[in-house]
C-alpha cells in the first residue's frame, strides 16, 4: 500500500505532526472535563487522579504518534527493534541515577531565573507540583504500583514513541543534521510540560534520551532511560509518603559539589565515548 509520506515533504508532515498532538490536546481536555463534571467525587481521589492522568497520556501522545505512523510512516517498525549493542541498556539504566546530582542541581538553577511575567508560570508550575503530590499519595504498595504505571510507564512508552521515534526522526530528516533533530526535539519535549522553571534538567534528560536513540535506532533504550528517571521519582514519594525520608524532593539529598561534578563527569564521559563511536563507525563505512 503507497503511503501518502511518499508524496508529502518534511515540513508539511511536521506541521501534520503538530496537529495530532494539539489534537490530542484538545481530546484530553474534553475527557478531562467530562471525567470531573460526571464523576467529581471519585476525580478528587488520588485513584481517580491518576486513572485521569493515565487516559490522558494515552490521548496526548500515544494516539497521535499510533496516528502519524500509520498514515506517514509505517518504516518506525525498525525502531521496534532491540539495538545491537546490549550494553547500552546498562548505559540508560544507570545514567538517569547517575545524573540526579546534576539534575538537581540545574532545576534549582532553572528556578532562580528571573523574567517578565514569570508569575504565572511560576503558578502554573505550583499547581502542576501540587497535582503532583495528589498523584503520588496512592498509598500501600499496590498503590505504588499504580503510581508508577502511571507515571512511569505510561509516559516512558507514549512520549518515546511521539517525541523521538517520530519527531526526532521528521527533524533528522528535515535539518539533515542528527545533532539538531536531538537539540530541537529535546527544547520542544522541555517545552510542551509548561514547566519553564524546570526547563533545564528535562532538556539534557531529553538530549540523552535523543542520543540514546541516535545511537541504537531503537526506542527502547530511550523508554528505559526514561522509566527509571520518572521511577525514581516515584520511588523518592513512596519512601516519603511511608516516613522512610524526611523530602520527597530528590534535591535536599543531592546538592554536594562532589556529587554534581562527579555527575557532570559521567555525562560528559557518556557524550564523548558516544561521539568517539560514531566516529569510528563512520570511517569503518
Amino acid at each position: 500500500m503507497k503511503l501518502l509520506s511518499e508524496n508529502i515533504k518534511s515540513f508539511p508532515k511536521l506541521m501534520l505532526l503538530i496537529a495530532l498532538l494539539l489534537s490530542g490536546f484538545v481530546v484530553a481536555t474534553i475527557i478531562s472535563a467530562v471525567f470531573m463534571l460526571c464523576l467529581p467525587d471519585f476525580n478528587a481521589t488520588p485513584a481517580g487522579a491518576l486513572l485521569l492522568q493515565g487516559i490522558c497520556s494515552l490521548f496526548m501522545f500515544g494516539f497521535p504518534a499510533l496516528i502519524y505512523f500509520w498514515v506517514f510512516d509505517r518504516d518506525f517498525r525498525f525502531t521496534l527493534s532491540l539495538p545491537k549493542d546490549k550494553r547500552l541498556f546498562v548505559w540508560a539504566a544507570v545514567l538517569p541515577v547517575c545524573l540526579i546530582p546534576l539534575v538537581d542541581w540545574l532545576n534549582v538553577l532553572n528556578g532562580q531565573i528571573h523574567f517578565p511575567g514569570e508569575e504565572i508560570w511560576r503558578q502554573m508550575q505550583e499547581t502542576s507540583a501540587l497535582m503532583t503530590e495528589k498523584l503520588f499519595s496512592l498509598g500501600g504498595v499496590w498503590g505504588f504500583v499504580a503510581t508508577s504505571f502511571v507515571m512511569a510507564v505510561i509516559p516512558a512508552v507514549v512520549e518515546e514513541f511521539f517525541f523521538r521515534g517520530a519527531l526526532q526522526r521528521l527533524l533528522k530528516t528535515w535539518f539533515k543534521s542528527t545533532f539538531w533533530a536531538i537539540v530541537v526535539s529535546s527544547a520542544i519535549f522541555s517545552f510542551i510540560h509548561f514547566e519553564i522553571f524546570s526547563f533545564l534538567p528535562r532538556f539534557v534528560m531529553s538530549c540523552v534520551i535523543g542520543t540514546l536513540f541516535a545511537v541504537t535506532g531503537s526506542i527502547w533504550a530511550g523508554v528505559l532511560y526514561h522509566f527509571v528517571n520518572n521511577f525514581v521519582s516515584c520511588l523518592f514519594y513512596f519512601l516519603y509518603n511511608n516516613n522512610y525520608i524526611a523530602q520527597a524532593e530528590s534535591e535536599v539529598y543531592s546538592q554536594e559539589v562532589w556529587s554534581i561534578a562527579l555527575s557532570l563527569a559521567i555525562l560528559v564521559f557518556f557524550f564523548a565515548r558516544t561521539y568517539i563511536i560514531n566516529r569510528k563507525s563512520a570511517n569503518c563505512d
